[in-house]
């Protein structure tokens, strides 16, 4: 993702990330780690997965891709896998495609 963070700008769009352990220190360890320049925000409750629909897995993760439009609704949305998420050629396309 953070690979074609520019490509998915150039769209009008914003990656928001939400990760499903720890607190914003190990968010900022993270995005160091990683050198993600997006925004990830740190949910040690489940609720706003769970409020679109995404499951937690046996080992306490979730995975999904959610696109929202400017207006608030959902134009596109996969649950994943860890091996097996939504690509990010995949979501500039959807994104594409909202425009």
């Amino acid at each position: 993702m953070q690979e074609q963070i520019s490509e998915i700008e150039k769209l009008n769009a914003k990656v928001i990330a939400i990760a499903t352990k720890g607190d914003q220190d190990d968010v900022e360890k993270t995005k160091s780690s990683l050198g993600i320049t997006f925004t990830l925000i740190p949910t040690p409750n489940r609720k706003v997965a769970q409020d679109f629909g995404v499951e937690y897995n046996y080992s306490g993760a979730a995975f999904g891709t959610i696109i929202i439009d400017n207006k608030g609704s959902i134009r596109f949305k996969s649950l994943d896998e860890a091996y097996s998420r939504t690509s990010t050629s995949r979501i500039i396309k959807e994104l594409q495609v909202i425009q």
